[in-house]
């Protein structure tokens, strides 16, 4: 898109000039003209792009993230991170503790029978476990490279944005996958040590 080019998409253009912080403000008219030029050139030496007065595909990719970083909850990723190896670490702990127990009275059939079952969902949400903390590394990874190594390249920020929001919709999935297998974990946690209290009352 040039100077000369009239309609719809010169308006949004003009739009996100302004929502860019264009000065002075551009005039949504749907012209391309000498004033709009001259804020394109003006945001294309900001973000240190071809100064061409053109809208391409690079300054057209930074006028979508309008030279910002996107929301990317780092509150929520450090929170959740914090949470996954926190429960990690509690996963382990308990697998531990009930591996040793069962060790005790590894010949009562019932409670080895009641083990093999713990130890199965145990390892089933520690891999799920696994899966969603890569994944969450990941977006943090992402938003570290946005910050620090893409300035200047709108097309690389874009690439990273969309894989990372790509990411979030998956882990959305994930969360109500890993808590259907964590409750699966408790329960045969807690039928695990009901087996015990069983075992020692009628002994």
């Amino acid at each position: 898109m040039k100077k000369g080019a009239k309609g719809a998409p010169v308006k949004k253009v003009q739009e996100k000039l302004n929502k860019a912080g264009a000065k002075p403000k551009v005039t949504v008219s749907g012209v391309f003209d000498d004033a709009m030029m001259s804020a394109v050139k003006a945001f294309q030496k900001k973000h240190k792009l071809k100064i061409d007065g053109i809208v391409g595909d690079n300054t057209m990719a930074a006028l979508d993230a309008r030279g910002k970083a996107p929301k990317w909850g780092v509150k929520d990723i450090s929170r959740g991170l914090k949470q996954l190896r926190m429960k990690k670490k509690d996963l382990t702990t308990s697998r531990i503790d009930i591996a040793v127990l069962a060790g005790e009275h590894h010949k009562n059939k019932e409670i080895k029978s009641a083990y093999r079952l713990f130890d199965i969902s145990a390892e089933t949400y520690s891999k799920y476990l696994l899966q969603f903390t890569r994944k969450m590394e990941r977006i943090e990874e992402l938003r570290v490279d946005f910050q620090r190594y893409l300035k200047g390249k709108p097309h690389e920020q874009k690439l990273a944005e969309s894989e990372a929001q790509d990411l979030f919709k998956e882990m959305q999935k994930m969360n109500k996958i890993a808590a259907k297998l964590e409750r699966i974990f408790e329960r045969d946690h807690d039928m695990f040590l009901q087996k015990l209290d069983d075992t020692a009352v009628a002994a």
